[in-house]
């Protein structure tokens, strides 16, 4: 399904994040935070915030202790047309340059811990994004199925 491709930074993404023979390397994700307008829910009361549709004074919050992360994946389809064309797409999306067009969209990219280190990160839009404290966990396929399931089977008793 997939053609293997490492691209220049492959070493950078951390291994959990990526296929170790390049057929997929996770891109960009984030952590789970939560998302309310301050004026109008200033307890936030989460379940109040479904109804917001006028402008907002929105802010975002990671939980505490409670770090979740998801990320999204690139690979190169093996029957692509234009192999070469995928290829050089991948290399742009991993550069310092595709990196911090994510990061400025509040996108955490793959690679942000090299990037933070060479000094290539966006520092205005990297101190944009939510303030996390601690390591993030980031669900196995198999975690991720579990937890859909879950939230499919119980959403929207929750929320009510």
């Amino acid at each position: 399904m997939f053609a293997a491709y490492k691209v220049t930074t492959f070493d950078e993404v951390p291994a959990t994040l990526k296929d170790p023979n390049g057929l997929w390397v996770n891109d960009y994700g984030g952590y789970l935070s939560i998302g309310y307008d301050a004026d109008k829910v200033p307890a936030l009361n989460v379940r109040q915030g479904v109804n917001l549709k006028e402008e907002t004074n929105w802010k975002t919050f990671v939980p505490p202790g409670a770090i979740v992360g998801r990320y999204f994946a690139q690979a190169i389809n093996k029957d692509a047309p234009y192999p070469a064309a995928a290829r050089l797409w991948q290399e742009y999306l991993y550069s310092d340059e595709g990196r911090n067009r994510w990061l400025k969209g509040n996108a955490r990219p793959a690679r942000e811990t090299a990037m933070v280190k060479a000094g290539t990160i966006d520092q205005a839009a990297y101190i944009a994004l939510p303030t996390v404290a601690g390591s993030p966990i980031i669900l196995t396929p198999a975690q991720n199925d579990r937890a859909k399931a879950y939230l499919t089977a119980n959403w929207a008793a929750a929320i009510g």
